[in-house]
């Protein structure tokens, strides 16, 4: 080892490789730029993407929009639009009923029409349907009454069933020779018991 001074072995003098590193690093910093230290964490500013709404448009000026009944409900009621504020007389056979209103549904979803359980309790049906992205006319609804009742009051401004949004999977359809077996099998239609 080489040091620096007039004594072979002095405790506080420094080796000439200690000297040589001190003066290379003093001169990278002299050349360096001084970059700040991070203080602070920049919050994410990137333009997300606005989520897809569903755009309803009042095709009758009495129209009643659809809305959600409570904060939770999955479901958006819809109403019944009818000309003059009047009623229809539901019977035994089908009858459709206007809403006044039509949607525009984004690509990627459908629109379904379901049951509302009060009416399903007082014996009067709704045929479940599904409103395709690319229908752009009335949303109209199928009433019917089963059961005892001979007769059901629909007028304007009635609840008469519910929208449900569904985000669509679009998977390939695939046609295989054998299907892979399950415990259940085939069995349907009560099979499983009550």
């Amino acid at each position: 080892m080489v040091f620096l001074g007039d004594t072979p072995n002095p405790p506080a003098e420094k080796c000439l490789c200690t000297l040589f590193s001190e003066s290379l690093f003093l001169g990278l910093l002299s050349v360096l730029p001084i970059l700040p230290f991070p203080t602070k964490i920049k919050a994410d500013l990137r333009v997300r993407p606005k989520p897809p709404s569903l755009k309803v448009k009042r095709l009758h000026p009495a129209a009643v929009l659809p809305r959600r009944s409570t904060q939770g409900a999955s479901g958006l009621d819809l109403y019944a639009c009818l000309d003059g504020g009047g009623s229809v007389i539901l019977g035994k056979h089908p009858v459709l009923i206007g809403t006044g209103i039509a949607l525009e549904i984004p690509p990627g979803y459908d629109v379904q029409v379901r049951p509302r359980s009060g009416l399903s309790a007082r014996g009067v049906g709704v045929t479940f349907g599904t409103i395709d992205s690319d229908y752009r006319g009335e949303v109209k609804v199928t009433m019917y009454l089963f059961g005892d009742a001979e007769s059901f009051e629909v007028k304007h401004g009635d609840r008469i069933a519910q929208l449900v949004i569904t985000k669509l999977a679009d998977l390939p359809l695939e046609e295989v020779a054998e299907l892979s077996p399950t415990e259940r099998g085939s069995g349907g239609h009560g099979s499983t018991g009550r």
